[in-house]
């Protein structure tokens, strides 16, 4: 008698176990899909009201090379758009930086590569206090230029890899996640890529972290706005530490105007492999380039121009409303 209590006990148990895990289920669906919470989207809530904001467009020209011969180049192969955006005053401030690039698929047969960045760094009195970031990338697997040609022709939507991190004195941390494409976007809708993976569940991200250092974009800009001729650091970026070195000349006076700076860098990534890169500037500007170029793979060339405002290519600010 008492050995069937038990059983009829534990049933019952079980059974409301059972329905709970039913009902939560059913719930969570109802609800809808649990929305994620980006550190750079916390950093942006707690702007010190309106901010600074400037912006610039740039029209992106490639090439590929063959063996080190130039095979093929294409003007207006795609687009940029960067930003910045500065809220609060004197030692207590906010600075957000952004930056999305990529192709235009209707030009390039269907080709579609796009990435986009976007850091927030808050400072006090003291200085550094933290710093919150999320980048995009869409897969490029093309090793060389016949594999480049080929996915020229490429209509799927493809795949991205998203890093999301922080950076803070006791150190940094990034979840890098990737995603599926589900229909064909160009760079323009890179905010919506990124709304639709707030809406993921990322069970299988992987995480990293590493001593602190100064994010991508922001370290660049402290080096182009620095006086001194040369500079270098590290950088955290994409869940690594690489290390950020620019030295500084005066641009040709054939092709840029007097005063234009060309400030020359190199990356290096954890393997000890350098990449090189070139951007122009005006004097006594905010760290907006007139131009700048490198090369992502060793047989593509991008150059980026100055270009006028593109309708549907802007990128929303994340620090509050413009004022200047």
């Amino acid at each position: 008698m008492v050995e069937g209590m038990k059983l009829i006990h534990s049933t019952r148990r079980a059974l409301l176990r059972a329905a709970g895990v039913v009902f939560t289920a059913a719930w969570v669906r109802a609800a809808g899909p649990v929305r994620q919470a980006l550190e750079v989207d916390r950093l942006a809530r707690s702007s010190p009201g309106s901010a600074r904001v400037w912006s610039r467009w740039y029209q992106a020209n490639a090439r590929v090379y063959l063996l080190g011969v130039p095979l093929l180049s294409k003007r207006n192969a795609g687009g940029a758009v960067a930003m910045i955006e500065e809220s609060g005053g004197g030692p207590s401030r906010m600075t957000a930086l952004q930056f999305n690039a990529g192709s235009w698929p209707e030009k390039l047969g269907g080709f579609n590569r796009f990435g986009f960045m976007q850091e927030i760094v808050r400072q006090d009195e003291r200085g550094f206090v933290e710093s919150a970031f999320v980048g995009l990338m869409t897969s490029a697997p093309e090793k060389n230029a016949t594999e480049a040609r080929r996915s020229w022709s490429e209509k799927t939507p493809g795949a991205a890899t998203v890093t999301h991190g922080q950076v803070k004195p006791e150190g940094a941390t990034a979840v890098v996640a990737h995603m599926g494409l589900r229909r064909a976007r160009d760079w323009t809708k890179a905010g919506e890529v990124l709304e639709e993976f707030r809406n993921l569940a990322q069970d299988s991200a992987s995480r990293r972290g590493a001593p602190p250092a100064p994010t991508f974009l922001y370290a660049l800009r402290e080096q182009i706005c620095n006086p001194a001729v040369q500079a270098s650091g590290r950088i955290f970026h994409a869940g690594k530490l690489y290390t950020l070195r620019t030295q500084k000349e005066s641009a040709d006076s054939k092709h840029w105007p007097p005063g234009t700076v060309q400030l020359n860098g190199w990356i290096r990534n954890p393997e000890g492999h350098d990449s090189a890169f070139k951007v122009w500037l005006e004097p006594g500007g905010v760290g907006l380039p007139l131009a700048f170029e490198f090369r992502p793979r060793s047989f593509l060339e991008l150059t980026f121009e100055r270009a006028d405002p593109m309708a549907g290519a802007a990128v929303g600010r994340l620090l509050g409303s413009e004022n200047s």
